[in-house]
């Protein structure tokens, strides 16, 4: 199957899923952004484009308690948020044919497989969902194609792990941190920014060829360091 083919054959299963989406009110409307946004004198640490999937108003940003750990860990100064315009595909209730064709599309769009990445998760982490934020090709266009690739795991504490990937470009993101001056961890040579807010890490690296943003809730800083060691391990 060509690239072509595949990108049809994926937008067909897409809009499928969006049309079911959409009778059931969660399709996400916003106004489109392009990823240029951003202030030339500020470094922008991300919450991540499934910040909106989450009800409720932002938290406030209060540093979470120091624990025992190498990663550098930043104080949020100012928090601002963004409107996108974003479908999101949520990869359930497919067939095998189907399931098969998101994977490639998947392996094409970020350069590896899908087993790949979730083997270097720690086995203690059940994965939840796993689905794409899906961008317009261009302003009022109506097409949409996978941007952003996005697992959610549980912890053996009752912790949540979300993660965004991106082959190329940062993950989209709707929330963002400024700190002027941001600290860096390095993990396995991999350098990462990292902020806390009450019970939330937010971390933004590049690992190879691909980005990252990852979000935790209710997941101790050791639990943290854990999980970033292993996605920045060669495989």
């Amino acid at each position: 199957m060509t690239s072509g083919q595949l990108y049809e054959v994926l937008r067909d299963i897409h809009e499928k899923h969006v049309q079911k989406a959409k009778k059931s009110g969660t399709v996400k409307r916003a106004v489109w952004l392009k990823r240029a946004t951003a202030a030339a004198c500020l470094c922008f640490a991300a919450l991540g484009i499934f910040a909106m999937l989450y009800s409720g108003e932002p938290p406030d940003a209060a540093i979470a308690q120091p624990e025992t750990s190498n990663l550098a860990v930043n104080e949020a100064e100012t928090l601002e948020q963004l409107d996108m315009d974003v479908q999101i595909s949520h990869y359930t209730d497919f067939s095998a044919e189907e399931w098969n064709t998101v994977l490639k599309a998947f392996e094409q769009s970020v350069g590896m497989r899908y087993e790949e990445f979730t083997s270097k998760l720690p086995p203690s982490c059940r994965q939840t969902a796993f689905y794409s934020i899906d961008a317009p090709t261009s302003p009022k266009s109506g097409v949409y194609v996978p941007h952003d690739y996005v697992f959610e795991f549980l912890t053996e504490q009752g912790g949540s792990v979300n993660i965004a990937i991106c082959a190329g470009e940062a993950p989209l993101r709707d929330c963002f941190f400024l700190c002027e001056t941001p600290k860096e961890s390095k993990i396995n040579g991999t350098t990462a920014c990292i902020y806390a807010i009450q019970d939330q890490f937010m971390v933004q690296f590049s690992y190879g060829a691909v980005n990252y943003d990852m979000e935790t809730r209710k997941v101790p800083l050791e639990e943290l360091e854990t999980l970033l060691t292993g996605i920045t391990r060669e495989s």
